[in-house]
């Protein structure tokens, strides 16, 4: 007696196609430099939760830096429309946080774009 016939199961094999198309090390190391950032780079690579760390930090310095210049400008009572001494406590901190969450969010950045640099594939995956 022959056992009934059972194929096997479909193994996904994909013949020889990539699963999904190759990245370019140039485009994904571009990306990094100039628009970094924002994440655009780490969203090019697949990797979508450190690029939306990228957008959310971008968002949040840009927030404060904002918020800082409004704060001066509704403020400002000086006779030169300077703000008070006395009121540059809030000035430095949406500025200084402002300014330096962008300044980290951009060194990563750039840190990621060496990383691409240095990777010895020239296709990315």
């Amino acid at each position: 007696m022959t056992a009934p016939y059972n194929p096997a199961p479909y193994s996904g094999q994909n013949y020889g196609y990539p699963a999904t198309a190759p990245k370019s090390k140039t485009a994904a190391a571009l990306f990094a430099f100039f628009l970094g950032a924002i994440g655009v780079h780490d969203f090019y690579l697949g990797k979508k939760t450190l690029g939306i760390i990228h957008v959310v930090l971008a968002v949040i310095a840009f927030a404060l830096v904002i918020a800082g210049f409004v704060y001066v400008g509704a403020h400002a009572t000086g006779p030169n429309g300077e703000v008070p001494s006395d009121e540059l406590g809030p000035v430095a901190l949406f500025l200084g946080l402002g300014y330096g969450i962008g300044i980290i969010n951009a060194l990563w950045s750039f840190v990621e774009f060496i990383l691409i640099l240095v990777r010895k594939d020239p296709n990315l995956v």
